[in-house]
């Protein structure tokens, strides 16, 4: 009988002990928490090195969805890539489905699902979660995440080629970031709308916004829109005024492209010769392919721009699916027509034809 009482003392024991030890561990967690949370936005760097320290395995379901939902915020604070949702998912699984959740955590969980939808390329879904985090940001008046959700729904709005709903959705979080007085972020979105407006092919508008942003980067756009415009000469003296410029691959693509419609091809051809050792990745060639290939139609080179068209085909498509969208299927069939063409200008191949013709 006295063993019994004294087995049931001991384990009364061990369970007080394990409870106060969980208690201790628990309010620990919690520091770390707050400690991650009261540093977050002067330096997430901090926040991010607090955070991954704690022990997730043994967390308690609402430490570890907050612990999860931070981390994702510390991640993306420091620009790592959060593509990956197995982190995200732990506090979406949590929040979304709370009803007594702190409405700020829901509203960052919703955002953070929907940034993670869009780098999985699922624009939908992106969509529609950052719609719900842009309409609990307005019952909790938070003007930042009411801007960093309509900025995040342009760029999926841009993706899905509906570039009047990107330009709205861009303008909409300029407008919030305006109301918090954020100026970080209104440089960034001030340059976004610029861009929002060139790919509208509303090039002074464009240009109005770039010039506001005020970034050195800002010379770009402008030379986008000069470009865009067909004002060779402005676009001329506006790259004397930054002649770093005369180094991208991509505006002097397009520069060549330009000159070529103006008929000015030795000139088109100088640009591209000039900036062809410059290319090093594969968009850079992609974009010196194209101007490339007009240029040779142009002089009636028909094997180089059927060469042209096939390395846009074969080298560069799989790794860019706007190429893909503009050069297949009829891209195929015309890289096959010039090759074909190519072979009729040799005596050859043509009296080979004929004769079969006959």
């Amino acid at each position: 009988m006295n063993k019994m009482i004294d087995r049931i003392i001991w384990a009364y024991i061990v369970a007080s002990l394990l409870a106060i030890s969980a208690g201790c561990t628990s309010a620990s967690v919690e520091r770390q928490l707050q400690a991650a949370e009261a540093i977050m936005d002067t330096s997430p760097d901090s926040a991010l090195t607090i955070l991954q320290t704690i022990d997730r395995s043994d967390l308690g379901d609402e430490h570890r969805a907050r612990c999860a939902l931070l981390l994702s915020q510390a991640y993306d604070k420091t620009l790592t890539d959060i593509a990956d949702d197995s982190l995200i998912s732990i506090a979406f699984d949590y929040y979304s489905r709370s009803k007594d959740a702190p409405p700020r955590r829901r509203m960052m969980t919703f955002y953070y699902k929907g940034v993670t939808s869009y780098y999985h390329n699922d624009y939908q879904t992106a969509i529609y979660n950052l719609t719900i985090a842009d309409s609990i940001a307005a019952r909790v008046n938070d003007w930042t995440y009411r801007g960093l959700s309509n900025s995040m729904m342009s760029f999926s709005f841009k993706d899905f080629s509906d570039l009047e709903r990107e330009l709205d959705y861009s303008k909409r979080a300029l407008n919030f970031f305006r109301l918090e007085g954020d100026s970080v972020h209104i440089r960034n979105q001030l340059y976004s709308v610029g861009l929002a407006f060139d790919q509208l092919k509303q090039y002074d508008s464009a240009m109005v916004y770039f010039d506001q942003a005020g970034y050195d980067f800002s010379s770009w756009g402008v030379a986008s829109s000069l470009l865009g415009a067909g004002r060779i000469e402005d676009f001329q003296n506006h790259q004397d005024r930054f002649p770093h410029l005369a180094a991208d691959p991509i505006i002097q693509g397009r520069y060549a492209k330009l000159l070529i419609d103006k008929l000015r091809y030795e000139e088109a051809s100088e640009v591209l010769q000039r900036v062809q050792p410059r290319l090093d990745s594969s968009n850079d060639t992609i974009q010196w392919l194209i101007p490339h290939a007009y240029l040779m139609l142009a002089n009636s080179d028909w094997s180089a721009y059927s060469t042209d068209l096939q390395h846009l085909l074969q080298d560069e498509i799989d790794q860019n699916h706007l190429i893909k969208q503009k050069y297949s299927p009829a891209g195929q069939a015309m890289a096959i027509e010039y090759l074909a063409l190519d072979d009729l200008r040799t005596s050859k191949a043509k009296r080979a034809r004929l004769y079969m013709a006959h």
